[in-house]
């Protein structure tokens, strides 16, 4: 992977006029610049196209006219995009000012891995996890790691997990595409809560995760941290 690789951050959006000045506000400030940001609106009716439609600088808004779901939306994202990685970030996350630039070092480091997780933190008290990769139990469900628990030491070591959650996370965009993308037929509460503002869950990344371990891709966790509320 080449030092100057494109890289574009999708934001599915759905009633988040609230979040998206602080989110879109924390992708300008990041210290390596996406070539493009798409936010991918879910026929929102809260104004959230008003407050895009005045962003400056510009963000680039697909209007879906109605709530097709988290997946779908973000696999239309991914299609509008022609950069070799691709962020999924949340309306309600907030991304420290490295976090792109550290995410794409570590996809960099690891040419065997379709995506990276990293650690999201509540957005009012950061040392309360909401997750640091998804693993998958021996129940077949897929759990998001560290959840509501306090941030211990550990999570700050770089390892592989079974999934990356989509509400912080980086992809290899082709090898998402090349996995059938965000399953569509899952609810948007399976895949992202888009109506109560918190970050991804695992069973899209999960459906993903499972074709990209066939293809003979892995998902990689990396400390880059992230906030998001937790209410």
């Amino acid at each position: 992977m080449s030092a100057d690789v494109a890289v574009a951050v999708v934001i599915p959006n759905w009633n988040g006029r609230d979040w998206l000045p602080e989110c879109l506000d924390s992708i300008a400030a990041q210290t390596l610049a996406p070539a493009d940001v798409v936010v991918v609106d879910n026929g929102s009716t809260d104004g959230s196209l008003d407050v895009l439609a005045a962003r400056e600088p510009p963000v680039r808004t697909l209007a879906l006219g109605r709530n097709t779901g988290f997946a779908h939306a973000a696999n239309r994202g991914l299609e509008a995009s022609d950069a070799e990685l691709v962020a999924m970030v949340n309306t309600d996350v907030v991304l420290e000012p490295d976090w792109l630039e550290r995410m794409v070092a570590a996809l960099h480091a690891h040419p065997e891995a379709a995506s990276v997780a990293s650690k999201m933190v509540d957005l009012k008290d950061p040392g309360v996890l909401y997750d640091a990769g998804d693993f998958l139990r021996r129940d077949g469900a897929c759990e998001q790691r560290g959840r509501f628990e306090r941030d211990y030491p550990e999570l700050d070591e770089p390892g592989e997990a079974f999934s990356a959650c989509a509400g912080a996370a980086l992809y290899r965009r082709d090898a998402v595409l090349a996995a059938g993308g965000f399953p569509e037929t899952w609810t948007s509460g399976c895949a992202s809560s888009s109506g109560g503002g918190r970050a991804a869950t695992s069973p899209p990344s999960r459906g993903t995760r499972e074709a990209e371990r066939r293809s003979g891709w892995s998902a990689r966790c990396w400390p880059g941290w992230s906030a998001t509320p937790c209410s």
